[in-house]
Formats: C-alpha cells, structure tokens, sequence
C-alpha cells in the first residue's frame, strides 16, 4: 500500500507541476515542507518590519496593532509568481512595508527562487506568503492599511486553545484519509511566538509541519474581521462563506489515495453543478478565489487540477440576488488567478 501511495503523489506532483508553481500552492498545501531553522534565520533579519518577529511569550514585547478600515478604496495589489506589489499611491505607507518585506527576500535569493502568493486583500489588511522552496522557506504576512505587520494576537484570543478544535477536526481527516508521511500535529506546542499563519477569504490558515489547517472565522476572532463585508479578493477553498446574506460552501476535494476526490460546491444548502458535462467525479483538487466588490454580484473562480490532463477545468460563478450560476466554464490549465484583476478580467 505505502509503494502504491508513494507513486500516486510523485504522478499527483508531475501533474500540478503543469501550471506555474504560485499557482499550485494551493492545491498542494499540505505537501510543502518548511524548515524552522531556515524560516528562524530569516525571520531575524524582519524583526524591524514584523511585530510578530520580536514578541516574546511572556508577552513583554508585544503591542497591538490596529484593525481598522481604509477611508479610500481598497489597495490595488499587482500579483504575479515572483512579484507582488501595491501598484495604488493611496496606501503609500502599506506600499513601502510590502516592498521591504520583498527586499528581505531578494537581497539573499534570485529572483525565479521566491513565489508570492496573495491569500486576501481587502480595506483592513492583505495577507499572503512567501516562499523559497530551494531553502524550505515558507512564511506568511498580515498587514494593516499603515503597513504594519498584524500578531496572530491581533487576530485570535487565548491562541492555541481557540483553534484546537478546528486543528483536531482536520487532524483526524488526515489520518483518516492516509495522508503520506503524515504525523498528526502538536497542538500543545504551538505558540504565539512560532506559528506561522496567514488569512484568507473565511478562516485563518495555520501552516504546522508543512500542512496547513484553516480555522474559520468565528468566536474569539477581532470583531473587525468577523464583520467585514466590504470589498476584498481571497483565496476560498473550504467550509462556508457568507455573501450577501447567502452561504456558500465549498470543498475543494483532497490528496486522498483510496478513492477519487470529489470536489462539492453549495449555495444556501443547495447543491450547485460544477462539473463538466462529461464528467461524474474528479480525481484532483481545486483552487477556488473569490472577489466580492462594495456592490454588486461578487464572482467565484475555481481552476481545477486533475492527477490526469482529462480532469483539468476552470470556471466562473456569478453569486447574487439569491443564486449562484456558471456563467463560464472550459476545459484549459494555462491560466493562474494571482489578483484581483486576473479574476475580473475573465468575466465575459
């Protein structure tokens, strides 16, 4: 069984590896590795652009930083594998801290060894990643309007304890589905000093070991981010989301050996059809993004990537005034959603 799985994910790899590498992040989350040692030596030369970088556990050196609304429009970021930028002049201390963060980055690696991957930007904050796999570098960055760099404090009370269900729920689906390699992760030792983290559309992504465990939005999360119901742009791949009144849920599908993954999606508790005509099951996982603008219907992206060329689809959902429908859909791979201009500009 273990040599059979062992070839499923090196033939699963060789086939997300057909789209450009930023844009596979997410469906290969739980398969990326980062070493502590490495993201430690860097992490101390951040410690002047990242608050969380010099907290300690006693809690001496941490001061709050604020979430709070822009009173402009929400930042324009310009996202592509190995760049991101705030390209707008009305964030100019936000475009100043995502420029040095990069700065970090590009003094020591090349520039084809970093990827950038936006997870959310709305009018409190934009959160996305960093990493450089040929040094088992992965770190993520919440930032506020004036450019400083968010705690997990300032997102999540009494962390760990708040999140270990959700942490739990995922453990056992792991462990259930036979992940490889998969050693279920230590909650009593995570720390608001060593968790790495970052936001997407609904829930906080904890990245342990190399998985990724993602902890809805809910009790114990600032009331700024719970509430928020303005503009943004989000990497969405799992549970509900709530637009408008409605509630989507999504499940992208899973890096399962045993039986073919089967990605589901939902409105209101109604099954919507997002399956080629041909198709009556997928063997792979999707990448979802959402972008919901101040009004409007907002629009959900989903680019499927198969273990085989014959799953790969992509799609394009219209969401408001009660429904959620296809309103395009092909069977090409070549395109990645880095921003929100990627998204906006396949609505037909």
């Amino acid at each position: 069984m273990r040599v059979k799985v062992g070839v499923l994910l090196v033939l699963l790899i060789a086939v997300l590896s057909s789209c450009s590498q930023s844009g596979n992040t997410a469906a290969t989350e739980s398969t990326i590795t980062s070493s502590s040692e490495a993201s430690a030596s860097l992490t101390e030369m951040t410690i002047d652009s990242s608050s969380e970088s010099s907290e300690s556990s006693n809690d001496v050196d941490y001061s709050p930083v604020d979430i709070f609304i822009s009173d402009v429009v929400m930042p324009q970021i310009e996202v592509d594998e190995h760049n991101i930028e705030v390209v707008d002049d009305e964030h100019p201390e936000l475009k100043t801290a995502v420029a040095d963060i990069c700065a970090i980055y590009e003094d020591i690696y090349e520039a084809d060894q970093i990827v950038y991957r936006l997870y959310r930007v709305d009018r409190e904050l934009i959160s996305f990643v960093v990493t450089v796999s040929e040094a088992d570098i992965e770190n993520g960055y919440t930032l506020n309007m004036r450019g400083e760099v968010l705690s997990i404090r300032d997102v999540v009370a009494d962390f760990p304890e708040s999140c270990r269900s959700s942490i739990e729920d995922q453990i056992s689906f792991y462990v259930d589905n036979q992940y490889i390699n998969y050693e279920p992760a230590e909650v009593d030792l995570l720390t608001y000093d060593n968790a790495i983290w970052w936001i997407d559309a609904n829930s906080l992504v904890l990245l342990i070991d190399g998985y990724t465990y993602r902890v809805p939005f809910g009790e114990g999360f600032a009331e700024e981010i719970v509430n928020y119901d303005g503009e943004y742009f989000a990497v969405y791949v799992a549970g509900e989301l709530g637009i408008d009144g409605d509630t989507l849920s999504f499940f992208r599908g899973a890096l399962t050996y045993d039986e073919l993954s089967q990605m589901t999606l939902s409105f209101n508790g109604e099954a919507v059809d997002i399956l080629p005509e041909e198709f009556d099951s997928t063997a792979g996982v999707a990448n979802g993004y959402v972008y919901h603008p101040e009004s409007g219907p907002s629009y959900l992206w989903i680019r499927h990537q198969g273990w085989y060329d014959e799953f790969y689809f992509r799609e394009l959902l219209e969401i408001g005034s009660g429904s959620a429908d296809v309103i395009y859909m092909d069977r090409g791979y070549e395109e990645c959603v880095f921003d929100q201009n990627d998204l906006t500009a396949l609505i037909p």
